[in-house]
């Protein structure tokens, strides 16, 4: 390589939307806040190149999808970043075998649903950032996943619209006894039905026979 020293490069707050010439050898690459959306796909390539690549920030790149290959090749990978983009689904295999990643940030996307196979592999995740999303429940099974968990992961949920009927119960359920694994838990809010808006997640009440009618009607 033409720079074989470097191994750290910050490249953010430009207006970058071709990585060529950049396949070096590196540990940290910071592509934050560029135009990255416009050849993402072209740029493939150079990126699947950092096999050492440790910290990888792809956040503010108005991205609205990414390929499951991605990281694909980035064994070493412990931090990513793919904040404040437009993603709407995460691919089940885009994080597959990465038994070193710690933190995933996800926030600030329009991500709605998660499935517990897209991490069940990262055996020392220590955060999972899904703040500012679309997400109006957590499944059940995701719930189950991050119960197999080290008890230092943390999952942050701040400022999703949460649906809080009494479907959902579960959710309420499962945040009241692992107030340890969400942190501002408390800060989390109902937006549906129309009589919780706004009430805490963690301890709305329900009518008891307005949730039976939801059962049976």
């Amino acid at each position: 390589p033409m720079f074989p020293a470097i191994s750290e490069i910050s490249l953010a707050r430009n207006r970058i939307k071709s990585l060529r010439g950049l396949c070096l050898n590196l540990t940290r690459l910071n592509l934050a806040d560029n135009r990255l959306a416009t050849y993402f796909e072209r740029n493939m390539g150079c990126l699947k190149q950092q096999h050492k690549l440790q910290h990888l920030d792809l956040s503010k790149n108005d991205l609205r999808s990414v390929h499951e290959d991605l990281l694909s090749l980035m064994v070493d990978l412990t931090n990513v970043s793919l904040s404040h983009n437009q993603l709407s689904e995460v691919p089940v295999k885009l994080f597959a075998n990465y038994t070193n990643l710690k933190r995933i940030n996800l926030s600030w996307n329009n991500i709605d649903a998660i499935n517990e196979e897209t991490f069940s592999h990262l055996e020392s995740l220590e955060m999972l950032d899904l703040s500012v999303n679309s997400f109006s429940t957590i499944p059940e099974p995701f719930l189950q996943f991050v119960d197999s968990l080290p008890s230092t992961f943390r999952l942050r949920l701040d400022q999703n619209s949460f649906d809080c009927r009494c479907s959902r119960q579960y959710f309420q359920d499962w945040l009241n006894n692992h107030e340890d694994k969400v942190p501002g838990f408390k800060n989390l809010r109902c937006s549906t039905p129309s009589s919780l808006v706004d009430k805490h997640v963690y301890n709305y009440t329900t009518d008891q026979v307005l949730c039976d009618m939801e059962k049976f009607g």
